[in-house]
């Protein structure tokens, strides 16, 4: 005889990523919920970003939602999450747009704003977001009119700031298959 799963009408998923280390001594991370309701009425979607941080025992110490993430209108996504020598926490979005906002050791989030239109590019054609132990960003980027070569910078997001670009050998690009 077969299995019969029960019929679900519903999708529910938490899950973590950008975890990183502070010098305090604390573990960050961003937990996303997602919730879709097909049975109901009306049909219903959430979606939930926060930030978490806890102590090195595994306790939570404190979590904040960052409200208004994602909309109707817009759709973003935490593309990488650092922590300052201050304790802050720099936080770079991407989807439509490329914003930064910051939450601050206690959970405060301060308001997202818009990344240069050239910082904005540069994770547009980003292939990967690395986070330094100084609280800056190394990020391996595609040449929008050559997407044979790819190069890697430094971003500093206490000054919005982009490195000297380096062109990474073929064997690391698409023609190197992507090593």
């Amino acid at each position: 005889e077969g299995f019969n799963m029960p019929e679900q009408n519903f999708y529910e998923n938490t899950y973590f990523g950008n975890y990183t280390f502070g010098a305090d001594g604390m573990l960050y991370a961003i937990r996303n919920y997602y919730f879709e309701d097909y049975a109901a009425e009306e049909y219903t979607y959430i979606q939930k970003n926060y930030v978490d941080c806890w102590n090195l025992d595994g306790s939570l110490a404190w979590e904040t939602e960052l409200e208004g993430l994602s909309s109707e209108e817009e759709y973003l996504y935490v593309s990488a999450m650092t922590v300052t020598a201050d304790g802050n926490l720099p936080l770079l979005l991407n989807g439509d747009k490329a914003y930064k906002l910051s939450v601050d050791g206690q959970g405060n989030m301060s308001g997202r704003k818009p990344l240069s239109d050239d910082v904005a590019k540069i994770f547009e054609n980003g292939a990967s977001v690395m986070t330094k132990r100084d609280g800056t960003f190394m990020v391996t980027y595609y040449d929008e009119q050559d997407w044979s070569k790819q190069y890697i910078t430094t971003f500093d997001p206490n000054t919005d700031t982009l490195g000297q670009p380096s062109q990474l050998p073929t064997s690391m690009t698409w023609d190197g298959y992507n090593t």
